[in-house]
């Protein structure tokens, strides 16, 4: 969740990072570097879930 809630308030509140860069391409339509940037996104995304899964599994095995 945090990972998600993350990224919108970079698009609102800083001038760096993913989710301003996201915001800025899409503005001046550059979607040669939106598109990696948001595959960037997803792979960090998908690695942070998967940690945590593991992380859950080890600490809390009868809950999965």
């Amino acid at each position: 969740m945090t990972w998600i809630v993350l990224v919108p308030c970079e698009m609102l509140g800083v001038q760096a990072r993913l989710g301003y860069v996201i915001f800025d391409t899409r503005d001046s339509l550059a979607s040669p570097e939106l598109v990696p940037t948001m595959i960037t996104l997803g792979i960090i995304g998908y690695f942070i879930d998967l940690c945590a899964r593991m992380i859950v599994r080890r600490l809390a095995p009868s809950a999965t």
